[in-house]
């Protein structure tokens, strides 16, 4: 016969089983953004914010027809331009409209923490104030006193958007294939790799077809 001592044990030990299983099934179900990869985890995404994060590039010409981006051959005045175009097209107030150096020329300005702030959302790395003077192309663009300077223009328009055809995983890689809308009219298709980091998608590659 079982003894009430053996039951005990029992009941005891199909207690603590439970207990143990419930918090595996809390610790799997708080797992909503991040997934084990390995010994790292990665951002998880749906079409909706795969859409969005590609718009952001469509939506201020990133890559012109023909032309290709890759993270490992970026220069910094791509970047720099990158970051400007974002924030004057989301965050408008963050652009100052100031003259310059006695001159009767104006110009915008941006802050260098808010363009490394964007540059590391969207592609994992930040640039230098020093950076700026080191080729002539970045001429279009100074440094002074934290702040990123380029002429002021009357305007861009940023009217793109971009819609995902297909995307397939490559480890922690997502490589999409993407028609871009102009106005709402067709302006062209394109391809890009993406990095999915714990913290979010970085873009790797992106290059819009003619």
């Amino acid at each position: 016969k079982r003894k009430y001592g053996d039951a005990l044990i029992v009941m005891i030990g199909i207690k603590a089983a439970n207990k143990q299983a419930n918090k595996t099934a809390n610790k799997t179900e708080n797992k909503t953004e991040e997934k084990e990869t390995g010994t790292e985890t990665k951002y998880e995404f749906n079409e909706t914010e795969l859409n969005d994060f590609l718009t952001t590039f469509s939506k201020v010409y990133f890559a012109e027809k023909g032309t290709a981006f890759n993270i490992n051959k970026y220069n910094t005045y791509d970047m720099i331009l990158f970051a400007f175009s974002h924030i004057r097209c989301t965050y408008p107030s963050q652009i100052t409209l100031e003259q310059r150096d006695d001159s009767i020329k104006y110009y915008n300005g941006v802050s260098a923490e808010k363009v490394n702030e964007v540059l590391d959302r969207y592609f994992g790395i930040t640039v230098s104030e020093e950076s700026v003077y080191t080729e002539n192309s970045y001429a279009f663009f100074s440094y002074s006193d934290g702040y990123f300077y380029t002429p002021a223009t009357d305007g861009l328009a940023y009217i793109n958007n971009t819609v995902v055809r297909s995307s397939e995983q490559d480890g922690n890689y997502i490589i999409a294939q993407f028609d871009i809308y102009s106005d709402g009219e067709y302006y062209g298709e394109g391809e890009a790799k993406i990095r999915q980091d714990k913290d979010g998608l970085k873009l790797v590659f992106y290059s819009v077809n003619k």
